[in-house]
Parts: structure tokens; sequence; C-alpha cells
């Protein structure tokens, strides 16, 4: 679908630093920690040319004191967030033998993305010819995620243990925005929409937990000219525009690390707003209606994706979003298991995430596979009380095959 030429996106992620202090080394602060990451230089392949890859440097404000210090808007910024917690679960899952572990929050915000831009050769403020909106948050995240690979251990006498991750509390937002604001009728139309497709963004969102559909969608808070901005927009010409010039935000819940989900969200909301803004009006409402084709039974989270005119790479990921996870979860749990091995007391925690990841896959599929990997020696041979400590931070401990259970 082809977007309003004056559409703006910007990403939001909250993620948590748990860190385990020996020896009284002072806990680091996690906006410092993320800000850190993100100084390191990220190797990314330019549009121009795929082939080669180059070196690039993330554009990230400065650390400041106060949060609403000025900031310039076409980079990353790291914020002080204390929303962002851990889980009962995941605090529960720590091994307090060794050290104390601290939780402190932080909240990662992308530049606005001027999408007329990000189809065109101009080259944007402070970005690097050719490094599009999608290949500069790859970047990002790539670098976060990089640090998970290998838990710090805090063999720097300066530095804490530490583990970086996406709780089940914590939210991914995309905020879409338009230059001269949205037709008041794409707000409503917006509501409308994800009312209609509940059940299919309980597919995209993937969050078992959410109880209703609108949770993940809301408009930003008013102007602050509060209803004298409402009064001067009444007397124009155009009555027609949203009076408070509000951004239109959705949140993926949990929060994640994850390129192809992190993009494929942002491509499914662009979308979907898209739509609500240039749909004519009477087909619009037919189609939202009880006897409209997006109220059938047979219209399924597949046939939304293409009907808004998504990316085949969204619809990939949706579709092979289970057989990842498997890879996925390999990868993190040998991660989780040699920071075991080493006595690091965040394993635990890591095993746990990675598990929690996983939960879009049958539980119990989990806990089995899991289970056999590591008495085959599949994540590593480790002494077996290491092994135990492990199948017990999973819950797999007792895990068999369903062919046993029967």
């Amino acid at each position: 679908m082809s977007h309003n030429s004056n559409m703006t996106v910007r990403l939001s992620i909250q993620l948590v630093l748990a860190q385990a202090v020996k020896g009284g080394r002072p806990a680091e602060d996690a906006r410092g920690y993320v800000y850190r990451l993100l100084e390191e230089v990220a190797v990314v392949r330019c549009q121009c040319c795929p082939l080669e890859s180059m070196t690039y440097q993330i554009p990230i404000n400065e650390l400041t004191q106060h949060d609403d210090d000025d900031l310039d808007p076409h980079k990353w910024t790291v914020y002080y967030d204390h929303d962002a917690t851990p889980t009962a679960e995941e605090a529960d899952s720590l091994d307090f033998s060794e050290a104390h572990v601290s939780f402190r929050g932080a909240k990662l915000v992308s530049p606005a993305y001027h999408l007329a831009a990000e189809n065109s050769s101009e080259v944007l403020p402070n970005r690097a010819h050719g490094i599009d909106m999608n290949t500069e948050i790859g970047a990002v995240l790539q670098l976060l995620q990089d640090s998970q690979k290998a838990i710090s251990d805090g063999s720097d006498e300066k530095k804490a243990s530490a583990f970086l991750y996406a709780s089940p509390n914590c939210r991914m937002t995309v905020s879409v925005d338009s230059i001269d604001s949205f037709t008041e009728h794409t707000y409503h139309r917006v509501e409308l929409f994800m009312n209609c497709c509940e059940r299919q963004f309980d597919v995209l969102t993937a969050c078992p937990d959410l109880t209703n559909v609108m949770d993940i969608f809301s408009v930003e808070a008013l102007s602050s000219d509060g209803e004298e901005s409402s009064e001067e927009d009444d007397s124009e010409e155009d009555f027609g525009r949203h009076p408070f010039d509000s951004a239109i935000e959705f949140a993926q819940m949990p929060s994640t690390l994850d390129f192809a989900q992190v993009t494929a969200w942002i491509d499914v909301v662009v979308n979907t707003v898209a739509r609500c803004e240039e749909a004519v009006q009477s087909y619009s409402d037919w189609q939202l209606s009880p006897d409209g084709d997006f109220s059938a039974p047979e219209f399924s989270s597949m046939l939304l994706l293409r009907n808004l005119g998504c990316k085949e790479a969204t619809v990939d990921h949706f579709q092979s979003r289970l057989a990842a996870r498997l890879i996925e979860l390999d990868e993190a749990v040998a991660s989780a298991m040699d920071a075991i091995f080493n006595d690091n007391p965040l394993g635990t925690l890591a095993l746990h995430v990675a598990k929690t990841t996983a939960a879009d896959i049958d539980p119990d599929t989990v806990r089995y596979r899991i289970k056999m990997k590591f008495l085959s020696g599949g994540y590593g041979m480790h002494p077996r009380e290491y092994t135990r400590k492990a199948l017990i931070a999973v819950g797999a401990e007792g895990a068999q095959d369903q062919e046993e259970l029967a």
C-alpha cells in the first residue's frame, strides 16, 4: 500500500538491565549501559551496495541530566524507565548464592523516520547515505543482542556482571504520526479496525496475556494547549483535521530485540493507519461491519496482512515465526548454560528469559526439547549439578516424551 507522504514512524523499546554486584562494585546505570553498547561501531550493508559491508556509527544523543533537555530528533535517545520491570517469575529464577542482583529499567527511543524520505534517495540528516530505517534499526538491535550472547561475567573490576533483556512486563511501541496531522476520521477508523480484527491481532501480537486488543492501541496525550488548541483549530478552514495533532500508538507485548518481529510490527501498524486514512468511507464501513469481509470467520491473520498490503517479508515472518523460535531458543539456552557453568548468578535468569521468549510454542514441547538436548550434550558437556540446575530453572527436570506420558 502506498503510504501518506507525510507519515512518520518512531520506535520505543523498554528494556531491563539485571546486574549481579560483587565485592562492593557499584551497579551500572541502565541508561549508561545501553548508551555504551550503542557507541560501538555497527556493521551494516548499504542500500546502494548491498554486497559490501560498511561500518556505521549509530546516531545517539549524549546522556543528559534531565530527560526533557534539548535532544536531536534525528538521533536515538536512551531514557530512564521505572515502568520497565522484571516479572515475579524472572526474579524468582535468579541464583542469589553469590551476589546481590538489581534490576533497572531503560527505554530506547528511535528518531522519527519520515516514510517519504525512507523511500527516496535523499540523504537524511546525521545518517549515512543508503542506510534506511530498517537497516539502522537492525544495527541497533544487533548491538543489543550481541550483549546477550556473551552474558557479562563481571571480570572487569569496574563493572558488575550484567544481562540486558526485554521482559514480558515491557512494551515495544510504534508511534505513527503525520507532519500535518491525520484527518479526524483516521482515529475513529483505526479504533473500529482494531475492534473488528481483534482475533487477527491476537495472533500477530503473540501475547497470551492480552485480554483486550485495545490495550495495544492508544492516541497520545492531548497537546499541552488543551482546550484552547481545540478552539483555535475549530476556527480554521480545515476543521476536518484532528485538533490535537496526536500520534497513534501501537504497543507490541512483550517487548523484543528480534529485528524481524520489530520491522514486521512496524509494517503492520503503518499499513493499518494508511488503510484507515485513505480508504473510501462507504466501502471501509462495510468491511468493518458485522457483514463485512473482515468479520468473516475465514478471514485469517494472513489474509489481513495481504489485504493491508504488507511486505512479503512481513507475511513470511508471521508464517515462519514458530520455526525460527526453536533456533533462537537453542542459541539463548547455550549462552545461558555457559553463564551457569561459570557460576554467573544471571545464568538462570537468562535461561528463564529464553524459555519465556519461546512461549508461543507448546510449553511441553519446549521443556522436553531442552531436556533432551541437555542430556545429550547439545548445549555442551557440563557436570551433572549444573545440568540439573538448568533443568530446574526451565521446569524441565521431570519433562517426559509425550509417548511416555500416554
